[in-house]
This record gives C-alpha cells, sequence and structure tokens, in this order.
C-alpha cells in the first residue's frame, strides 16, 4: 500500500465516522508518522508505506476515531506563526483567538510610540527574530516540570516558518525550567523582581493576560514585542507549567528586556500588590453551561475548566470586568474573547463599569469575536 492509498482509506473511515475535517486529519496524521510536514506528503504518496508505518498510522487513527482531537494526538498545535507545545491540561489555541493577539496589538501601537509597528501580520513573518542569549526568560510563580506532558512528540525548536530560522538549542544547564529552579517568591517580591527598571524607566507597558492556558496569548505578544513585561495567569497549575515550557521553547532570552511572568491565581486574587496595568487580554470561558454537551466530542476532550462560563457563558466575564479596573492604569485597556452572540451582553457590563471607547473586532469568518473597552 502507498502513503497516498493509505491517506485516502484513512479519510474515508474519518469521514464515515462524522469527523469534520476527514482529509485533513488524515493528512496529519500521516505525515507525523512518516516524519515529514504536510506540505511535503504528496511527494510521499507514491511511495510504499513499511510495515512499522502502517501500524503507527493505524494506531493513531483510531485515537482519532475515538474523538481525541488531532492536537492532543501531535502533541502541538500551530499559532500566530508558532509552533506551540498542547496538552489535555490546557484549551487548544484556535485561529479566532489570534484576534485577540492583533486586537491588543492595536491598542498597544495606539498607546506607545514603538516606531516601527509589528513584525508580523496574521502570523506571517516579515523580519527574522533576534537569537536567543545563552539564558531562559526569567519564569517566576514556582518551578516547572522538565518533561511536559504531551500527547505527542514536539521538535525541541519550532521549524523554520517564512524565513525565521529555527532558534539554536538552549543550554540544559543554563535553562532555569529544565532545572526546576524558578523561586516560590511572596507576591510583592515577584512582581517586584518581575518589572525591574531598564535604564532608569519603566518598561513601555505592562500586560496581563488572564487564563493564559498554553500561554498562546502571552508568548505571542512577548514574541511580538519583546520590550513588554507580560504577566500571565491561570487557576491550573499544569495549564501554567504548559505554559512556561512554550515561552521556554518559543522565546528568545534577550538581555535587558522585561520577563514573562508566570503566576497562578484565581483571576486577580494574586495580583493585590502588582503594578497597574496598561492593558489586560483574556480569552476566559464563555460557554454556557447547558450547552457543553452539544459540543463536538473533541471539544469535551479538553479541560471543562477552560470552557465551562456557568449558567449563561459570562460568570467569569462578569467578574473580570467588575475587577479589571481597580488593576488597570487611567486609559487602560480590557479586552475580551467571547461568543459573537454574548457581545451586546458584554457590552452593557463594560458600560456599567466606566468603560469607555467599547467596540468589537471580527475574527476572519466576519463574526464578532473580541470586545474592547477602557478605562477613562
Amino acid at each position: 500500500m502507498t502513503s497516498g492509498e493509505a491517506l485516502a482509506r484513512t479519510a474515508e473511515r474519518l469521514h464515515a465516522a462524522g469527523i469534520d475535517t476527514p482529509h485533513l486529519d488524515a493528512a496529519l496524521l500521516l505525515a507525523e508518522t512518516l516524519g515529514i510536514t504536510r506540505s511535503r506528503l504528496p511527494l510521499a504518496y507514491a511511495e510504499p508505506l513499511s510495515c512499522e508505518a502502517r501500524q503507527r498510522f493505524a494506531a493513531l487513527t483510531e485515537r482519532r476515531l475515538s474523538g481525541e482531537p488531532v492536537a492532543y494526538i501531535l502533541g502541538r498545535r500551530e499559532f500566530y506563526g508558532l509552533d506551540f507545545a498542547v496538552s489535555p491540561a490546557a484549551l487548544i489555541p484556535r485561529p479566532d483567538t489570534e484576534t485577540l493577539v492583533e486586537a491588543a496589538l492595536d491598542q498597544l501601537d495606539k498607546n506607545t510610540d514603538t516606531g516601527g509597528g509589528r513584525h508580523r501580520c496574521r502570523g506571517l513573518p516579515l523580519r527574522p527574530s533576534p537569537p536567543p542569549a545563552v539564558s531562559a526568560y526569567p519564569l517566576c510563580g514556582g518551578a516547572a516540570p522538565a518533561t511536559p506532558p504531551l500527547g505527542g512528540s514536539m521538535p525541541p525548536n519550532p521549524p523554520s516558518r517564512g524565513g525565521i530560522p529555527p532558534r539554536a538549542p538552549r543550554s540544559a544547564s543554563r535553562s532555569s525550567l529544565q532545572r526546576g529552579e524558578s523561586p516560590k517568591l511572596k507576591t510583592a517580591e515577584r512582581f517586584s523582581a518581575a518589572t525591574p527598571l531598564l535604564g532608569g524607566t519603566m518598561p513601555p507597558a505592562l500586560v496581563l493576560d488572564l487564563c493564559t492556558g498554553s500561554g498562546a496569548v502571552a508568548v505571542s505578544l512577548k514574541h511580538e514585542r519583546p520590550d513588554l513585561a507580560v504577566y500571565a495567569s491561570d487557576l491550573s497549575p499544569e495549564a501554567l507549567a504548559l505554559a512556561r515550557i512554550n515561552a521556554e521553547r518559543l522565546l528568545p532570552a534577550l538581555p535587558g528586556t522585561p520577563p514573562l511572568c508566570f503566576i497562578e491565581s484565581d483571576l486577580f486574587s494574586s495580583f493585590a500588590e502588582a503594578p497597574a496595568f496598561g492593558l489586560i487580554v483574556s480569552n476566559p470561558p464563555y460557554v454556557a453551561s447547558a450547552l457543553l454537551p452539544l459540543l463536538a466530542p473533541e471539544v469535551l476532550r479538553e479541560p471543562r475548566l477552560a470552557l465551562d462560563g456557568g449558567e449563561d457563558g459570562l460568570t467569569l466575564i462578569r467578574r473580570i470586568i467588575a475587577e479589571a479596573p481597580d488593576h488597570l492604569l487611567p486609559g487602560g485597556a480590557l479586552l475580551l474573547e467571547a461568543d459573537p452572540g454574548q457581545m451586546g451582553r458584554i457590552a452593557a457590563l463594560l458600560a456599567e463599569r466606566g468603560f469607555g471607547e467599547i467596540q468589537t473586532r471580527r475574527d476572519l469568518a466576519g463574526r464578532e469575536r473580541v470586545i474592547a473597552g477602557r478605562i477613562p
């Protein structure tokens, strides 16, 4: 059996099982089996599939037929041009959430005179990123495991994308993540250590990413704007461990730049002694509890904590809107990802809490996906 024949048969099986993207899923699993990128897969269609490869491909296919998401099977998912490690510890990054990253970068461009704009548009690189320094980014809030709980294999560094060369592997002896030596500091000590004065001035912006999950939004923002001091928080220690891994893999450590700091927190509960932020972003759980059983089987494999938004889907969003003004600088902005059908109610909540300049941003499908408000 050739690779092309195996791909066609597997796609038929997935289609018969009611999977929405049978050919794409089959191609991703076959490319993983062969150890090549999906773009190179057509070159292998005529090649015979070895017995070992057939067995592995069949095993991956059975996992997909059981309802396991492809991203969990592969252990990775592309988001904003970067290959993020994923696991059942956190929600799988989705293209819709790239809208939140774009909106956040636009807000930052309005607030700071950067003189150059962003490096990337919709994940497509426009210029190479700088090479990493020797040491890793400072990571706050406790140690992370050296090995992630991934469902598949991760490359040691992201592959080359659109001209960005792969980053050199970090020295294992220098990696605070691999050593598990991130200090557990008191809250005030964490914030003072994470936001040092740089050349006598504060970083140009302090950003908080609530409900960070895999760290996709926080890491993407930091990748685009190394000058930012970014905090990323989550209630789940397992999700934070995964986010740290993504930061360690995907971010170059640049001397003299503020850190990306991970803190375990129930929304703002650990931020009483934090400095005020210029921007707060969040992709919180926003699915109404009664609608969870109606989600696709593979979505139900993702953590309920990252999906369940309470009775009407707005439980956490109400808390964020109510508490955010106490943690924002004057003129600071709050950006929330939510369901398009919730935007009217969220806009009313923002207005009641004193936010102005309320506006929405549409995703690539033309649906209102992000809503923003600014404190006077």
